[in-house]
């Protein structure tokens, strides 16, 4: 069932897809159209009121922290690394990652600023090892897409980063879609149907979906969006 009449519009149609890129969304995440890249929800979302202070975590803390790369360099010991310093102005703190060094190299550049998950080890200095990473963006200008609380975070392959489709991507190319087609969604379920449900209308879920003003927001985005899938099936 088509939910839209954005099912036909290839991805290329957005500025800085082009044919390669899309190969690699169409491949790695099923995304070919603009439809499917608003329908491409985050797995999950960071809450910035959770980010602990550098200066405050502790050895073998499960954290999220964020700060800004100070320095990214290969350790040639018996086994090497590559070792991403951050600095969040309270502290510094080591991002340590073992093989697949070119890739990550490349990825983390200083001046970039990043949020590192994982469990402290401090041995000298505070570290977490293979740090589930995502980046988020200091360029606002296309809208303040991560200066509220919630940020999305988006499933990616290293293949998909390696195009730039990291979440920091994802937002970027999702914020131009939402602001050139959310015009074209079409409501589909009728006024008494989302009152009696208590569901937001199509164009709120979407955009509520990838950059909710709250928690609760992306829950009733995520409920519509779910409402939508039981619908389709009837």
């Amino acid at each position: 069932q088509k939910r839209n009449n954005l099912l036909d519009i290839p991805v290329t149609a957005i500025k800085g897809i082009g044919s390669i890129k899309a190969d690699v969304l169409k491949s790695e995440a099923g995304i070919e159209t603009i439809e499917d890249l608003l329908y491409y929800t985050p797995r999950r979302y960071l809450d910035r009121s959770i980010v602990k202070k550098i200066i405050d975590v502790f050895h073998e803390e499960e954290v999220t922290v964020s700060g800004t790369i100070i320095s990214s360099k290969t350790v040639r010991a018996r086994k090497a690394f590559l070792q991403v310093d951050i600095s969040d102005g309270t502290d510094i703190l080591s991002g340590v990652f073992f093989g697949g060094l070119k890739f990550f190299e490349k990825v983390f550049i200083p001046g970039d600023n990043v949020i590192f998950s994982g469990k402290i080890t401090v041995n000298r200095r505070k570290q977490i090892v293979h740090p589930e990473f995502d980046f988020f963006d200091s360029d606002t200008k296309l809208m303040p897409i991560n200066t509220g609380r919630i940020t999305p975070l988006y499933r990616s392959t290293m293949n998909l980063k390696k195009y730039g489709f990291d979440s920091r991507g994802f937002r970027r190319v999702i914020s131009h879609a939402l602001n050139d087609y959310t015009h074209g969604l079409k409501e589909f379920l009728n006024n008494d149907l989302l009152r009696r449900y208590s569901l937001p209308e199509i164009k709120h879920a979407i955009w509520g979906i990838h950059f909710p003003e709250s928690v609760e927001d992306a829950e009733q985005s995520r409920k519509r969006l779910a409402f939508n899938e039981v619908f389709s099936l009837q």
